[in-house]
């Protein structure tokens, strides 16, 4: 019976991370950041030729930072100062499920998510189920497919697109596939883990 008006946004509520995107807009302002047209999610500073000079991509309470040590630095102190930050990594870190790994001498950035894909499940069908593969998926087996198929976006999105072909055809099949529909779902996962 109780109603509270908060302050502040918190953790986990509906409108938390929309209230932390606006304190982290005034506060990259402030820093003469501006803000993308394209991607409201980023916040950059270029030079007078226009040629940028740092970005800033905030996820949620994880920043992604790009720029020079110097400007990494500066920005780390004056972002540190304002909000409480856990650790700062760079050249090799893992931002939102992505390993990135940065090699300087080489001028070169490799992004993968193979430790997310080494440790996804594989679903176990009913040995009795696949005698007959034309029988209709039952609830439990509805769920499973989307939940491959939302394991296999997550990886064709980010690192591996070779597999978004298998991901549409999945998404298809919840309502009316078959349990040989399944079947071809658990093998396009084995596709996505371990694949080298």
């Amino acid at each position: 019976g109780m109603l509270w008006k908060l302050n502040v946004a918190l953790y986990s509520l509906d409108d938390a991370s929309l209230q932390f995107h606006f304190k982290c807009k005034e506060v990259f302002e402030k820093m003469d950041l501006q803000q993308s047209k394209l991607d409201p999610a980023m916040f950059y500073e270029a030079d007078e030729h226009g040629q940028l000079k740092k970005a800033l991509v905030p996820h949620v309470d994880d920043f992604l930072h790009i720029g020079s040590d110097k400007d990494q630095k500066k920005l780390t102190s004056r972002l540190g100062s304002i909000f409480e930050m856990g650790k700062v990594e760079k050249y090799n870190f893992k931002y939102l499920g992505y390993q990135i790994i940065q090699d300087k001498e080489n001028f070169s950035i490799k992004i993968d998510q193979a430790e997310y894909a080494s440790k996804l499940e594989i679903v176990k069908i009913q040995p009795e189920r696949k005698k007959d593969l034309k029988q209709k998926l039952n609830p439990e087996e509805k769920t499973m497919m989307k939940q491959i198929s939302g394991r296999i976006d997550w990886l064709g999105r980010g690192t591996r697109p070779d597999l978004l072909f298998n991901q549409v055809e999945i998404s298809t099949r919840f309502v009316s596939g078959e349990v040989g529909d399944l079947v071809q779902g658990v093998k396009a996962l084995r596709k996505a883990i371990y694949h080298e």
